[in-house]
Formats: C-alpha cells, structure tokens, sequence
C-alpha cells in the first residue's frame, strides 16, 4: 500500500482482516476477547475487565501507537478492527458482563 492510503482503504483493510485472515487464525472475537478479559482479570486480581472491554482497550494500544507515528498504517488499521470487533461482542456479551451489571455490585 501507498502512504496516501485513503480512509476507506484502512477500513476496508481491517474488514477483510477481522472478517477473513485472523477470524480464521484466532476463532471467534468474542471468545477471544473473553479469553483475554478473564486473563487480565487473573493477572491484575480484579473482576471488572469484560470481553467488550478488551477490544476498547486494544483499540486504545493502537491510538496510542498511532500518536508517536501517525503514518503508521498498522495501527489505524488495527484500531479500527478491534473498535469494530468491540462493537460485535458486545452484542454477543451477556447482560450479566454489562457495565451496569458490574456497577451495580
């Protein structure tokens, strides 16, 4: 790819990403990210990371990622699959790993 990639470019390369090469490497999203969240959960000895939380928080590595170089394609592109992601499981996420459920505790 160019350096002027345009933005329809990066989404579309995310799209094929989380729809075909690391859906098949890695499975599910939402199991994943629940794999993930009950990890970080473990190593930080807390029980408030929810699989949702975990493509937020992902997406907010890559922003980070892209402050120092912006014109790293591979954060833009990455940011928008775990926002996307983020988005699809939680509409697979069980109320009972809703913020509301955890807040209301």
């Amino acid at each position: 790819m160019t350096d002027k990639i345009k933005a329809a470019d990066v989404l579309d390369t995310a799209k094929d990403l989380i729809g075909g090469d690391r859906a098949e490497q890695y499975g599910s999203a939402y199991t994943m990210f629940k794999r993930i969240a009950d990890f970080w959960n473990t190593y930080l000895g807390i029980r408030i990371i929810n699989p949702n939380d975990v493509g937020n928080m992902m997406a907010l590595m890559k922003i980070a990622r892209n402050v120092k170089d912006p014109k790293h394609l591979d954060s833009a592109v990455d940011a928008c699959g775990y926002i996307a992601l983020a988005h699809q499981v939680a509409l697979e996420q069980p109320p009972s790993l809703s913020k509301d459920s955890i807040y209301k505790q």
